[in-house]
This record gives structure tokens, sequence and C-alpha cells, in this order.
């Protein structure tokens, strides 16, 4: 019995200095600790059912061990977490345990206060998971905690901990790197933008460079082209009875010594007596008119100066294109204004228009010209056309003028020209094939006048021969007054405009077969043309 009481008692000791040795946890672990000890040894005490009075009174911060009473005298024990309780008094308590009944509800208790400990120390290890430090040096990273035992605290204790702090290492390193990572990015994308910048500057400044530099080039070549031409364009001043009737523009075109051949239009010098070419130089100088042509609207005039003067180069008028930049070169409205410059591009080419040579209401021509959208005004006519590389592809003719139109001028194609000029230098006219006979367009007839001429009024096309020259080309192939003539040399026949322009494409001594209906019989004849 003793040794049963000296065991129960070393047991008790034990218990009471492990509870001392838990008590030196921190605060509030221990509060924890305090408040699981108490609700299990409150559960503890109501299995053992000691008493029904005691048990429910007691505080819930102080656990209150068995009550060994001899005769129903209760046993307290406090909390075992209290400092206060010394060792001798749980001795003198343990003591008083005379029965085995009263030791073994003792030793159930105090196995119970074991489980109890052991869950406490569950519980912590659990706080501890939540990264609830453990003692007072947790938390300043790697360092070992000062009091080993507090440090460790409980199994397992410590590899949380390293877990934890490796975590927060791993974190901020990780942070580190991503700053270190945003800088480098931020700086090398600066740096890039800043290059890229700086590049696409000397690119801008460069193209800008290049821009300024064609335009440059673009105004700078259309002021050579002018200054290269402007000499070689003259204003043309044309008298009548002694009485200035008229202006218009020319064109040098070729030079001998201090003989020169001017090109203007036919319209300009028509009825003129007496003609003034004015040069840039301010210089008058009279000039003959060598010949003209009405069909082709041009004249030719030679003069002699007494200074230097240049021609202007021929270029080839078949070679334009549409949208090809050209400048108009003349004296519009007078020789006040000559030597101006007007600039376009080239609007069509082979555009033909129709012309009234006689003045009777009727066209009569079809002539082949070049659109421009370069201003030509009212003496223009006779003027140049040049492309950009100053030389002359048109003399300026003429323009549409109404109030719904606008910029649509027209100039006869030098290839056209030359040709012509080259015939009044030579002959002093323009040497063209004739057929002998003078002719109406049906198309331009009533059903009245066809039956007044007794024409067949089933024609709708051709020309009716009207007249025939005795002896001439016409009259040696057999036509007759009345006769139609339907087809020209292969070609249908539908005005007078387009056999004119069938028969001046042709020169003198060249044969010909017609179509002619007489009396609504068609009939084929072969005409060897003649010169006008």
């Amino acid at each position: 019995m003793d040794e049963k009481k000296s065991l129960n008692e070393n047991e008790s000791i034990n218990d009471i200095t492990n509870e001392k040795s838990v008590n030196k946890q921190p605060t509030d672990v221990q509060e924890i600790i305090n408040e699981t000890e108490s609700v299990d040894t409150q559960e503890a005490i109501e299995e053992t059912e000691l008493t029904s009075s005691s048990t429910t009174e007691e505080s819930q911060e102080i656990v209150s061990e068995p009550e060994v009473v001899n005769n129903q005298e209760k046993i307290d024990k406090t909390e075992p977490t209290t400092s206060s309780v010394d060792n001798q008094e749980i001795a003198r308590e343990h003591e008083v345990l005379n029965d085995q009944e009263t030791m073994e509800r003792a030793q159930s208790i105090n196995n119970q206060i074991s489980m109890d400990k052991q869950e406490t120390t569950n519980a912590y290890r659990s706080i501890d998971n939540q990264k609830i430090p453990t003692n007072q040096n947790e938390g300043v990273g790697d360092q070992e905690p000062m009091d080993k035992q507090s440090g460790d605290g409980f199994n397992g204790t410590r590899v949380e901990k390293n877990k934890y702090n490796f975590k927060q290492m791993n974190k901020a390193k990780l942070f580190q790197m991503i700053i270190i990572v945003l800088v480098i990015v931020s700086l090398g994308a600066n740096i890039f933008m800043f290059v890229k910048m700086n590049n696409s500057g000397n690119v801008l400044a460069s193209n800008s460079g290049q821009v300024q530099k064609l335009n440059y080039d673009v105004n700078s070549s259309t002021s050579d082209v002018i200054n290269d031409v402007i000499d070689s364009v003259v204003g043309v001043l044309v008298y009548s009875n002694g009485t200035a009737s008229g202006s218009g523009s020319g064109v040098v075109y070729r030079v001998n010594g201090n003989e020169a051949y001017i090109i203007t239009n036919a319209h300009v010098v028509e009825g003129a007596n007496n003609v003034q070419v004015v040069f840039s130089n301010q210089e008058s100088v009279t000039a003959e008119v060598l010949g003209s042509d009405s069909y082709s609207d041009i004249a030719v005039l030679k003069l002699i100066a007494d200074f230097e003067l240049k021609a202007i180069d021929t270029g080839d008028s078949s070679l334009l294109d549409r949208g090809e930049t050209v400048l108009a070169i003349g004296s519009p409205l007078g020789i006040e204004y000559a030597g101006t410059v007007t600039q376009g591009i080239v609007s069509g080419t082979d555009r033909t228009v129709s012309v009234d040579l006689n003045d009777d209401g009727q066209d009569d021509w079809d002539m082949s010209v070049i659109q421009t959208d370069a201003a030509i005004n009212p003496g223009n006519s006779g003027g140049a056309l040049v492309n950009m590389a100053g030389e002359l592809v048109g003399i300026t003719s003429m323009k549409l003028s109404d109030t719904s139109v606008e910029g649509m001028g027209f100039a006869l194609p030098i290839n056209d020209v030359v040709k012509n000029v080259e015939q009044i230098i030579k002959d002093g006219k323009v040497t063209r094939p004739q057929l002998g006979i003078s002719g109406i367009s049906l198309s331009g007839y009533s059903s009245f006048q066809l039956r007044y001429y007794r024409i067949n009024t089933d024609l709708t096309d051709g020309i009716y021969v009207a007249n025939v020259s005795a002896g001439g080309p016409a009259s040696q192939a057999g036509i007759q007054v009345g006769d139609v003539i339907v087809e020209f040399d292969g070609k249908k026949v539908t005005t007078y405009k387009s056999f004119l322009t069938e028969l001046y494409s042709k020169e003198p001594g060249d044969k010909v077969e017609l179509v002619i209906n007489r009396n609504g019989q068609e009939r084929k004849v072969s005409v060897v043309l003649g010169e006008q």
C-alpha cells in the first residue's frame, strides 16, 4: 500500500513538473492550453461524479483535482498549470487516499489529465502549423532560438517553421527577381524605343529630305524646262489695213543663222497683211506668212532677226500618255501677258474635234488633237505644249468654251504639224489630194430635200455629188451629179467629214476605188486622185 502511495506521489509530482514545464510556453499558447485543459478536466470530473454539488461551481480557469475525503471529504486539486501549487501540498493530498477505491479514482483522474495534456500538445502543434510562433525568437529568419527547449517546442515545430521561412525566403527572392526582370525589361524597352524612335527620326528625316529633294528636283526641273524653252515661244500681233486685228502665240521651229521659221495657227493670221513677232527680249520683228492650211489649222511665218534666235526641240506626240505632265506656254489675252506658263496633264490622246471651216453651220472637218487640262485662253493659240523634257509635243489651238465646261483644251499633235509645216516651208502650201467634186452629206438632209433633189430616200448615209469639176479626177472616172458616194477605198462614208478624212489620208496620184449609188443601183468606180 505504501509502495502504491509512493508511486502515485511520484507520478503526481512528475505530472505537476511537466505541467510547470508546459506553463513556460508563451502566454497566448498558454491561454489556449488552459482553456483546453479546463474543458477536458471538467469532463473528467463529471465522469468521476465525486459530488454533484462541488463540480459545477469550479472556475473555468482552474482545473480542480479530485477531492479525496475520508468520509465525503473533497479532495481539491488546483489547475495543473497553476504555478502556485507546490509539490508538497499535492503530496499531502495524496496521502489521505486510504482506501483502494479512492486511489483508483485518483489514478483515473491522473490518466485523464495525461490524456488532456497530450490533446493540449496536439492542439499546440496544430496551432504551430497555422504559423503561430512558439517562442519569442520565431520569425527572425534562420536564427536558432535562444531557448532550445522552447524553440524546438514539440516534435515537428522546427520543420514547419523552417518550411515557413523557406517559403518566405522564396517569395522574397521571387519578388526581387520579378522586380529585377521588370526593371531590365523596362530599361530594354526604353532603350529599344529610344533607338527605334531615333532611327525612325533618322528615317523620317531622311525621307523628309528625300521628299524635299524630290520637290526641289521637280520644281527645279519645271523651272529648268521653262527657262530652256521660254525664248523659243513668241507673241504674234496681227494687223489688217493698218489696224491691230488680233494676237496669238507662236513657236520658233527652225533657225538658219538669223533666219527663223515660226509655227502658229492658221486662224491667228487669217486675213492679215502685216504680222509682228515679239520675242522674250521684247524685240519685235516683222514676219512673212509663208503659207497656211485651214484643215490642219497651221501657218508658217518667216523672219530675219539681228539677234540670236533659239529653236525649240521637237518631241514625239505619239509617245504621250494620259496623266503625263505638260506645260502650255503662250501669250493669253495679248502681248502684255507673253510668256505665261500653265501646267496640266495629258487628259487624252487621239481626240477628234469637229470644226466648221466655211462658217456655213455645218461641221466640215474632224481634227485629231491632244486633250489637256492646262489652261488655254484666247491668245494662247499657236503656242507651245511641251513635256517635262522640254520638247515640243503640240501646238495649242482651241478649247471648249461653255459655262458647263472647264479644263478642256486642245493641241495639235506635233507629228501631224511637222509634216504640214515641212510642206509649207517647201511649197508654201500643204499639198492635198482632190477628187474634183463638191458634195453634201445626206445625214444633214430632210426627207423633203431628198425628194426635191430626187435622191433615193432609202439612202441615209453617203455624199451626194452636187457638182463635178470638168476634167477633174471624178469627171474622168465617170462620176455624175446626183450620184451618191457610199464607200471610199473600202471605208464606209457616212458624213462629209468622214469623206474628207479618208480623202486627205491619201497623196496626190494615189488610185482609189469608190462605190456609188446611181438611181438605186450600186457600182464601183476607180479614180486617180489629183492635187489641189
